[in-house]
């Protein structure tokens, strides 16, 4: 037997989809509008605040290798009384792996894995920068940074290949040369 949601919703949260009672799988389709900040309070207390206005997604496969998709069309988080970093992509789960697809945080590409259960990624990002200063607060040293930065391993065990370069680099007003930087570990 198949137990069908035609839809059940709040003013949060749209699930639509079947349950195979036999089978035991998924296929349900998912909607999340307007979480403000004042309404997740999950992580507040690290000083971490969000909003999800536009996430959708999907739940699909059997209970013990469900395959999980989510696309953040507007979303953003927010550290402290830091500036909003604004979200906007796909993840995916399954086989006990998070992939990022082109995923935005702010104007930085983000794509790669994490395996949950051995801990090991593999991440690329495309970093376009504007306006750093922003996040760390000093009017002096304006910059922006461009560049590819590739990190694999565990948490514990991090290494990376970094090509960066500096532009549009000011301190106090005065413009100087621009900074090329590529590193290993």
């Amino acid at each position: 037997g198949v137990l069908k949601v035609l839809e059940l919703r709040n003013n949060l949260l749209t699930i639509a989809g079947d349950y195979n009672i036999i089978n035991q799988t998924l296929d349900f389709d998912y909607k999340i509008r307007g979480i403000k900040e004042n309404k997740v309070k999950l992580l507040e207390e690290y000083g971490i605040k969000m909003d999800l206005e536009e996430v959708d997604g999907s739940l699909k496969g059997d209970l013990e290798n469900f395959k999980m998709n989510l696309y953040s069309a507007k979303a953003w988080v927010r550290y402290d009384e830091l500036p909003k970093i604004h979200l906007k992509g796909g993840i995916r789960f399954y086989d006990q792996k998070i992939y990022f697809d082109e995923f935005k945080i702010g104007e930085n590409n983000i794509g790669g894995y994490y395996d949950v259960s051995s801990k090991q990624f593999r991440l690329k990002v495309n970093l376009l920068e504007n306006n750093l200063p922003e996040y760390y607060r000093d009017v002096n040293l304006k910059y922006r940074l461009t560049g590819e930065v590739v990190l694999w391993g565990t948490p514990d065990n991090i290494s990376g290949v970094f090509k960066t370069f500096a532009d549009n680099v000011y301190l106090r007003g005065r413009k100087l040369p621009n900074i090329k930087m590529i590193s290993t570990s």
